[in-house]
C-alpha cells in the first residue's frame, strides 16, 4: 500500500529531522534548510548547464548508496534499525524506478 504523498526522499527528510531533534540539532537543521533553498538559483542554473552536455543515462545514476548522517547519530539501537530500514526501502525504489527507465 502506497501512502498518499509518501517517497523514500519524504521519508528520509523526516527521519532525518527526527534525529536532527533527538541530538539536539533542530538549530543546525534549520540552517542547513535555509541553506538549501538560498544555492537553489545557482544550482538550477549550474544544472541547465551540465544537462546540456550529458552523456550519461538517468538509469545509470539512480542508485541508493546508504543514507549520509553524521558519525555515531544512527549506529546503534533504535537509529541504527530505522537507518538500515530506510535504506532498504531506497534500494527497492530506485531498482523499481530503475526498471521503469527502460
Amino acid at each position: 500500500m502506497r501512502l498518499p504523498g509518501w517517497s523514500p526522499h519524504r521519508a528520509g527528510a523526516i527521519t532525518k529531522l527526527a534525529f536532527s531533534i533527538a541530538r539536539g540539532h533542530l538549530g543546525a537543521w534549520i540552517e542547513a534548510q535555509v541553506e538549501l533553498v538560498r544555492l537553489l538559483p545557482e544550482t538550477l542554473r549550474a544544472r541547465r548547464i551540465v544537462q546540456r552536455s550529458r552523456v550519461v543515462a538517468d538509469r545509470d545514476l539512480l542508485i541508493a548508496e546508504p543514507l549520509t548522517l553524521n558519525p555515531g547519530i544512527a549506529s546503534r539501537g533504535i537509529g541504527a534499525a530505522v537507518r538500515r530500514t530506510l535504506d532498504a526501502a531506497f534500494c527497492g525504489w530506485w531498482r523499481l524506478v530503475r526498471g521503469l527507465c527502460g
